[in-house]
């Protein structure tokens, strides 16, 4: 990082020193000064990094936030000028953090909304023409396993309002769930995964999600059976342009693979098709992107595979290649995918959890 008033020369690729175990990384213009910032989350000082862009390739400094607790999984939304929300959670903690955040002043307060389990963020939306919003989660009671949709509606201030719609049972398993917003008022399609023990079933479901917390009628989309419990994400975005989400999904252990389905006209899905014939783990949900990485008006699909510590893109509009080998290290602790320096290359940034940096490198086609 460098003072405000200083002209460095800079190479293709920086680095940049922050917080202890640094992991999940965003990029967003967090002041609307015309320069990306990026924000990490660091869990061994349990703290927020943000870096301020100062144009091209530097950084005036780097602002700390505290956390309540261990930072991990993070979205950053815009409300207006002088409103910024952040949104974490992480594995050990059944508490979603929210910091509002002065874009201007930098000034910021932080406090917690309680689950019951293990939450996850499935989307956030701001009331028109107004600074309150809404929170849906994903919450995983670890005392009764069921899982839940919860959402957390901002009144005044740190008080919120609750409501719970519980998606499984105690006879069967959430494995994950993407929802995909198609208006303003929060309304939408709600993907989602359950594991039958019983009949020994993993099935993919696909539903309508009215912003009054409730579900339609549910269509199955996949279903395969499976003789033990194998672990699956879900992701869910327009990967062709077409104005309608479709599915990526990863299988764990045993099976590291991942598909994706195309949603149809007939609001049916195509099979599932391979996207990798290698073994693939993804880890965590902000460890999978859809981006357009090459800039060239068409989205691709961008992951890091646990399995051989590297990142790899899929270039495509819903017909998308074999993967591309573009960054590669040992202790990847999370990572995005930018036009930083507002240029004609993407950057990728990427976390070392082990050595406390930052680094960004360009993404060549």
């Amino acid at each position: 990082m460098y003072p405000a008033n200083a002209h460095p020369f800079v190479s293709d690729v920086q680095t940049f020193g922050v917080g202890l175990t640094p992991t999940d990384v965003l990029s967003t213009d967090l002041n609307k000064d015309g320069f990306e910032d990026i924000i990490l989350a660091n869990e061994g000082s349990q703290s927020i990094s943000i870096l301020l862009g100062a144009g091209g390739k530097t950084f005036q400094g780097q602002i700390a936030l505290r956390s309540p607790s261990i930072p991990s999984n993070m979205q950053y939304y815009h409300i207006d000028d002088t409103l910024g929300v952040l949104v974490s959670t992480n594995n050990q903690s059944t508490d979603v953090s929210v910091w509002e955040i002065n874009p201007c002043t930098y000034s910021y307060r932080v406090y917690t909304l309680p689950t019951q389990g293990k939450p996850d963020i499935l989307s956030f939306e701001q009331e028109k023409s107004s600074t309150r919003f809404h929170i849906l989660a994903l919450e995983r009671d670890r005392v009764t396993s069921i899982t839940s949709i919860i959402k957390f509606e901002k009144i005044s201030g740190n008080k919120f309002t609750q409501q719970v719609l519980p998606i499984s049972s105690r006879s069967t398993i959430c494995e994950d769930a993407a929802i995909s917003l198609t208006s303003s008022h929060g309304d939408g399609y709600i993907t989602y995964a359950l594991f039958d023990p019983k009949h020994k079933t993993e099935t993919i479901y696909h539903a309508r999600y009215l912003s009054s917390c409730q579900i339609n009628a549910p269509k199955v989309v996949y279903s395969f059976p499976a003789t033990e419990h194998i672990p699956m994400m879900l992701w869910s975005d327009d990967l062709n342009d077409d104005h309608r989400a479709d599915i990526i999904f990863n299988l764990g252990e045993p099976e590291n693979k991942l598909y994706i389905m195309i949603a149809r006209n007939d609001t049916t899905f195509s099979p599932p098709r391979l996207l990798n014939n290698a073994p693939v783990a993804i880890t965590a949900k902000n460890h999978l992107w859809v981006r357009d990485c090459n800039l060239d008006g068409k989205v691709d699909i961008v992951f890091e595979n646990e399995l051989r510590k590297n990142v790899q893109v899929c270039y495509g509009n819903g017909s998308f290649s074999t993967p591309s080998l573009f960054a590669t290290g040992k202790a990847i602790g999370g990572f995005t995918v930018s036009n930083i320096g507002r240029d004609s290359t993407c950057k990728v940034i990427i976390t070392d959890s082990t050595n406390g940096t930052v680094t960004i490198m360009p993404l060549h086609d």
